[in-house]
């Protein structure tokens, strides 16, 4: 009787000792396999490739960098580049219009760019801006020049390290394209 109740109170405490060699146990769970708590101090380099093609060719591309962090109070980053075209407006007065390209970038909030584990994704909101000056318009003794605008602004999902095409405008007036490609590289 004595060894039977030594065996029973064994048994009972057993469970509620772990031994060291134990391993915590994993939820094989949905809510283990994604996360909504922010992989924050991560820093990423934010590539954008704006490609001018005329006629299905590309006469042109230009690329804009810039670093951003995921940290969760971060400021919007944002990549600026252009020119001033002046334009006459009367008796030796003049208007001054931007021109180039304005990117706006962002983590939709703390939680929401976290995708699943595993995937290699980011979700980013982006805001493009580009504007040029149509070839041959100089605005010198003659109509103003004719400014080229285009505009996006969308949440994107980024395969991390893999050029994401964000948009692709054609021009109303010409044979023009105007392509824009993101790439997002996890910095070490």
């Amino acid at each position: 009787m004595r060894i039977n109740g030594l065996l029973l109170f064994t048994l009972l405490l057993a469970p509620a000792c772990p031994s060291p060699a134990a391993e915590p146990a994993v939820q094989n769970t949905p809510a283990a396999a994604t996360s909504t708590v922010p992989a924050t101090g991560n820093t990423y380099k934010f590539t954008f490739v704006v490609r001018e093609l005329v006629a299905g060719k590309v006469a042109g591309s230009r690329s804009y960098s810039a670093l951003y962090s995921d940290e969760e109070h971060a400021d919007p980053g944002a990549i600026r580049a252009g020119n001033k075209v002046a334009t006459a407006t009367g008796h030796g007065e003049y208007q001054y219009q931007d021109v180039g390209v304005n990117f706006d970038f962002r983590f939709p909030n703390a939680a929401e760019h976290v995708v699943p584990f595993g995937t290699n994704k980011i979700l980013l909101h982006v805001s493009a801006d580009i504007s040029s000056v149509a070839p041959g318009d100089s605005g010198a003794a003659g109509p103003p020049p004719l400014l080229r605008q285009q505009r996006w602004n969308s949440n994107v999902l980024l395969d991390i390290g893999k050029p994401t095409l964000l948009f692709s405008s054609d021009d109303l007036v010409s044979d023009r394209t105007t392509q824009v490609e993101l790439t997002a590289v996890k910095v070490q």
